[in-house]
């Protein structure tokens, strides 16, 4: 099957452009299999049930979803009037010195201060890192919760009560290579829905065990007496809404944690796989076929 071209909408018209060569669809890791599916190329029940005409039966558009795992909530408040606000790394001034001089806060994402690729867990790999913990130079509330704090429930905003305005700084912990896998659904045969994103994310308890060692890798780093003598760093010893039935920072507090803490980074991949002609749930091979 061959496509001459591509169909969009443009501000309520309707528009039409035809390729010449070959059309290469490039639509990141959501809309590209949604895009697929709408076009009848897909996993054939699925197809069915939202009455979309089964053009090609490829099972492994949109499985295979995959994302890297993040952990929030491991902090250190820090002597006052020591490190930036988030306000203050978005200022007027931070924008007008990077567009002169390309440096300054906004010449690294924003609060990032560090970051560390470890292996913690793959003794059969020990150069290929299985985590990276990212240190941001700002505390989770430090800007009263305007922003960093939006978007959690009212637990663990009241869980970072204490230390709003702080000064302070956290690690964040990321697995490089989960083994979890979600799925990236049709929502309807309507082209303007959204896909229906199942990250999965620790389905698999190797998943969870690592993220367990990935915490407490942070913490070890965290607690590095440079940032005590320099800094005054003192780690946030309150646990967390829902485990604090749990000893304080043993195995199971911290599953219990990384199940409350943790979230997904938005890296979508691997929801059209390539793989060679022999995988049945490849959708492209090496040679973009």
């Amino acid at each position: 099957m061959g496509s001459m071209g591509s169909c969009h909408d443009t501000l309520g018209q309707v528009k039409r452009v035809f390729a010449r060569r070959e059309v290469i669809i490039s639509a990141g890791g959501a809309d590209t299999p949604k895009l697929l599916m709408l076009s009848g190329i897909g996993p054939r029940e699925q197809l069915r049930k939202l009455g979309i005409d089964t053009r090609v039966d490829l099972p492994g558009v949109g499985q295979n979803y995959q994302d890297h795992v993040s952990l929030r909530g491991i902090g250190w408040t820090i002597h006052p009037n020591i490190s930036s606000s988030l306000l203050e790394q978005i200022s007027p001034s931070a924008m007008l010195r990077y567009q002169r001089s390309r440096d300054g806060p906004l010449s690294v994402p924003v609060g990032m201060c560090a970051s560390y690729l470890l292996n913690v867990h793959n003794p059969d790999e020990p150069t290929v890192p299985d985590i990276q913990v990212f240190l941001f130079c700002a505390l989770d509330g430090q800007d009263y919760g305007l922003f960093s704090l939006s978007g959690y429930q009212e637990s663990v905003q009241e869980y970072y009560r204490p230390t709003l305005g702080r000064d302070g700084f956290f690690m964040l912990p990321m697995l490089s290579r989960p083994k979890s896998v979600g799925t990236v659904t049709l929502k309807s045969r309507n082209p303007f829905d959204p896909p229906v994103l199942d990250h999965n994310s620790l389905s698999h308890p190797d998943d969870v065990e690592l993220m367990v060692k990935a915490a407490k890798a942070s913490l070890k780093l965290g607690n590095a007496k440079i940032f005590r003598r320099a800094l005054g760093a003192e780690p946030l010893k309150k646990p967390i809404p829902g485990c604090a039935h749990l000893e304080f920072q043993s195995d199971d507090y911290w599953r219990c944690f990384v199940r409350g803490m943790a979230n997904v980074m938005a890296h979508i991949s691997g929801t059209c796989k390539m793989a060679p002609d022999s995988d049945p749930m490849g959708v492209v091979t090496p040679r973009l076929m």
